[in-house]
């Protein structure tokens, strides 16, 4: 009995031993690896979710004050050295480092009657330190409204920060000539058809302002001629008798009469010009048509005088926001202001740069019609 419970032990542990021998051994599991890089040139399977470009690091992280603080500006004007245009220029240089800290440089890129420096601002870099200055009607107004070939910018685009200066346009004839108001001018009827004017473009508040007394006093056709470098060149001009006359804000003129190159006759608007309180306007000193006191009107109302600071699309709008308070501080303190009256004999208030905006709006706006009546008098009399 024992013996046979032995043998029975002995046969169950060798069954149990070659069944356990017979099953294959599990394949051991693979380690985890992290998934290969996918490689450059061949793309993943799901593309990727396109993502909206970030801001720069600079607007993003740095304060406009932070920004301009250890920068060089560059601030351009479409005239020679010397003219209105360049002087407001250069004050504004004057005043930056005080102001906005870093420091800034006038860049006179003449050509075009301006159009040559508005073309280069429209392809600046948008960092808000490439600014230009330049009279509203001729860098912004007139190349819109006369379709100016060559003209590669949209007025419309440009950030405006402030305009100083704007005035009414006034008329300077030779000290060489007999003239001394606009009824003596009518009075002489063979010798007013032989007035030249001096500009330095086709259009624009200076040139049309020409053609605006052209038209209104009786000049003959091409009358008004165009291609000086500035009023400087002009009011030269003028002083020797090759021109007759010009047509600038009061400012500029008055340069040129301090000179003994010219004397003042009238404004070429309904209104006087602060400069000149008791220069009338060209409205008080002859009985105009109502075309003729139309156009005068579409003249006034969009060819502004004023010294325009401006920069280029595209600049972040904190820097843009910045540039326009702080150009108000500096336009306000005293050491602007007594420049500003030293030089244009005058101090009148600037004006803000969301205004500047809503006049280029008007701009804009103008209807075809009055644009004619306009283009046909630039078109008549300037050459």
């Amino acid at each position: 009995m024992r013996k046979s419970m032995v043998v029975f032990m002995t046969v169950t542990l060798l069954a149990l031993l070659f069944g356990a021998c017979s099953q294959p051994a599990p394949t051991p599991a693979p380690k985890a690896t992290a998934p290969p890089a996918p490689s450059a040139a061949i793309p993943t399977s799901v593309p990727k979710a396109a993502t909206t470009p970030s801001p720069s690091p600079v607007a993003a992280s740095v304060s406009p004050a932070d920004f301009y603080k250890d920068k060089m500006a560059t601030i351009m004007d479409g005239w020679a050295a010397g003219s209105g245009t360049d002087f407001f220029g250069r004050l504004i240089a004057s005043f930056w480092p005080e102001f906005m800290g870093g420091s800034a440089v006038v860049k006179n890129v003449v050509g075009g009657g301006g159009m040559v420096c508005t073309n280069t601002l429209w392809k600046s870099k948008p960092d808000g330190l490439t600014l230009q200055v330049g009279p509203f009607a001729t860098s912004l107004a007139g190349p819109y409204l006369s379709k100016m070939e060559g003209k590669d910018f949209d007025i419309a685009k440009f950030n405006y920060i402030a305009m100083y200066g704007d005035e009414p346009y006034t008329m300077g004839i030779s000290t060489k000539l007999p003239y001394n108001s606009v009824a003596d001018i009518l009075a002489d009827k063979e010798g007013v058809k032989k007035l030249k004017f001096g500009c330095s473009s086709k259009t624009g508040g200076s040139p049309l302002g020409c053609a605006m007394a052209a038209y209104l006093l009786g000049f003959a056709d091409g009358a008004v001629i165009s291609g000086y470098s500035g009023a400087t060149e002009i009011g030269m001009n003028v002083g020797r008798g090759e021109l007759s006359g010009l047509v600038y804000q009061g400012g500029t003129l008055s340069k040129e009469i301090a000179k003994g190159f010219a004397k003042p006759i009238c404004t070429i608007s309904f209104d006087k010009a602060p400069l000149f309180p008791k220069l009338p306007p060209i409205t008080e000193a002859m009985k105009l048509t109502p075309e003729q006191e139309k156009a005068l009107r579409i003249y006034v109302n969009t060819f502004k005088s004023g010294y325009t600071l401006f920069t280029g699309p595209g600049v972040p709008q904190d820097r843009v926001d910045y540039l326009r308070t702080t150009f108000e501080k500096m336009a306000a303190s005293e050491g602007f202001q007594t420049h500003a009256v030293k030089h244009f004999g005058v101090l009148t208030p600037p004006m803000k740069g969301g205004d500047v905006a809503k006049l280029i709006e008007e701009v804009l706006k103008i209807g075809d019609a009055d644009l004619a009546i306009i283009n046909k008098i630039g078109d008549k009399f300037i050459k």
